[in-house]
Order: structure tokens, then sequence, then C-alpha cells
């Protein structure tokens, strides 16, 4: 009989966990079998929520204040891409965070509105980028001028004018998706049930892999004959045919969780993100130093350099209140 402390119970509310459908369960159930997260995993769990807000505002005021600059005074093209690289720096973190409203009000955590509230400044911010990253690119690629001032500067980037699409394309896509998914919990339930599909496909194939591989290894047992030859090629062949599928499907699924949407594989997912940002803080010290010499000065800040910093401050009485809440007993 399963219980919420046996082992196929566990297994059964992990599956749920990972759908995002009852962590609250889970966590219940680890605690009475003695393995409540430590400090340190629930210190992090607790700032991560907040973080996520926080994010969401520097990364909304990063943009508003680049598109009052543009629109007013104008922008040089480099500007505009520190700006662009400053809040992919942002949305990496943000985006990082998501989370499934469902799962969270029934932990009883925050209520539904206020995570809905929380969405809907993500998909603020988001919009807000999409706008002004895409006049941004269009501007740079068809209003490129080697003779006037302000629209030329140093850069390492070679990428090409699509690739900048693709991304631009799967902010889109996420925006369209987490608003359906906002105004209605059916479709987030369908997102659910695309994925788990999309694991038993990965499962089927996986077995119908060792299946072959194991009738290969019994041909090899055998005398060798032309019939047990031919049969050894085609299991070897299916082996090799299952396995690329099973790989090309991890990796489609993988590709859209961090392009624009599904839940993926959390490990990929993070090393993808410490990538992201690695190159995104690589990129912006770069044309720093690529520029320095081509910039007057640099030393004032508007508003959307002075707002990050200010906002650092916060994340002090964010610390303390998570490690109220995990202490309190």
């Amino acid at each position: 009989m399963k219980t919420l402390t046996s082992p196929e119970g566990l297994r059964d509310r992990y599956q749920c966990w990972k759908r995002g459908e009852d962590r609250e369960l889970f966590l219940k159930a680890a605690q009475l079998q003695g393995k409540r997260p430590g400090y340190w995993h629930e210190f992090a769990q607790a700032m991560l929520d907040p973080l996520c807000d926080l994010q969401s505002i520097t990364g909304a005021g990063i943009v508003i204040a680049a598109l009052a600059k543009r629109e007013g005074q104008g922008m040089s093209f480099y500007h505009q891409v520190l700006v662009g690289d400053y809040w992919w720096l942002t949305f990496s973190s943000l985006w990082s965070a998501r989370q499934d409203v469902r799962a969270a009000v029934k932990s009883g955590q925050y209520s539904k509105l206020r995570l809905q509230v929380r969405q809907v400044a993500v998909l603020v911010t988001v919009g807000l980028a999409v706008g002004f990253l895409s006049k941004s690119i269009w501007l740079e690629s068809h209003e490129w001028d080697l003779f006037v001032s302000g629209k030329c500067y140093r850069t390492h980037d070679v990428s090409p004018y699509g690739f900048a699409w693709f991304w631009i394309a799967g902010l889109c896509f996420a925006e369209v998706t987490a608003t359906a998914q906002l105004l209605s919990d059916s479709i987030s339930g369908a997102f659910d049930e695309i994925d788990v599909a999309h694991r038993r496909f990965e499962g089927w194939k996986i077995m119908r892999c060792r299946e072959c591989a194991g009738r290969a290894l019994d041909v090899l047992k055998q005398t060798p004959t032309g019939g047990t030859c031919f049969t050894l090629v085609m299991n070897l062949l299916k082996v090799v045919v299952y396995a690329c599928i099973v790989f090309l499907s991890f990796v489609s699924r993988q590709v859209l969780s961090f392009w624009a949407l599904g839940p993926g594989t959390p490990a990929v997912k993070t090393l993808f993100y410490i990538a992201f940002f690695c190159w995104n803080t690589a990129d912006l010290i770069a044309m720093r130093a690529m520029n320095a010499e081509l910039l007057k000065d640099q030393g004032s800040w508007g508003f959307g350099q002075v707002l990050p910093v200010v906002l650092i401050a916060s994340t002090i009485f964010m610390a303390v209140d998570a490690h109220d809440r995990v202490k309190a007993p």
C-alpha cells in the first residue's frame, strides 16, 4: 500500500513536484523521513522569489530610461547595445526564477493574486525590452552610416543579423504563452501534458534502444551465419537510430526550454544560464575596453545606472526576511 512516506508514494509525489503540481506534499514527506532541506537550500529558495521581483523592476527601469533617452536626446548604437546587454543580464536572472503559479498557491507560500502580479511585472518588463531591442536591431542594420557620428563602435560579436531576431522571436513566443497561462489554468495544464508526453516518448525510445542492444548481444552468442549477421547489423542500426532520436529529442526539449518555454532539465538549464551570464558579462567588459578611446567622458550616470545600484541595498532586507522565514518554527 502506497503512503505519503513510502518509497512509491515519495516517487509519485516527486513526479508531481517536477510537473509543478504539489511541491509542499513532497517537502512534507521528505521532512517525515528526516530529509528536510538544509539551511542554505531553504535560504536560497526564500531569496529566489524576491530577487525575481527585484530583477523585473531593474530590467524595466533600464529599458524605460533607455527609451526616454533614445526618443528624446538620441542614443548611439554603442549605448543601445550596452542597454541590451544589461537587460539580458537581468533577464537571465528573473527567467531562471520562473515559478508555476498553481504549485506556489497550493504550498500556501503566496496568494494567487500575488503571483499573478509577479507574472504581470515580468511580462511588462519583457514586452518593453522586446520593443526596445527590436527597434535597435532594425535601426542598426538599416541605418548604418560610417560617416555619421554615434553610429560606429567596436565589437567582437560577429553574430549574423537573423540570429538576433531568433532570440527576439523566443521572447515574443514566451510572452504570448505566459500570458495565455496567466489567463487560463487549463492552458498551463495542457503545457504540462505536452512535456509529460515528450518525456514518455523519450522513455519509450530508450526502452526500444535497450531491447535492440539486448538482441544484438544475444546474436553475438550464436554461431555466425548469414542470417545472424544480418540480424546483428539490423539491431545495431536500430540502436543507432533510436539513440539519435532520443538525443535529438532531448536537445530539442532543452533548446525550447531556454529559448522560450518548457521546464527542460534543471542541470542543463542552469549550465546554459551560467554560460549566458558569462557571455554577456564578457561582452560588456570587452565593449567598454575596445571603445574607451572613442568615447567622451562616461563618468556621469543616468537613471538607468543609478537605479540598479540603489536597489542592491534592498537585498539586505530580503536576506534578513529570508533568514527569519527559514529559522521560524
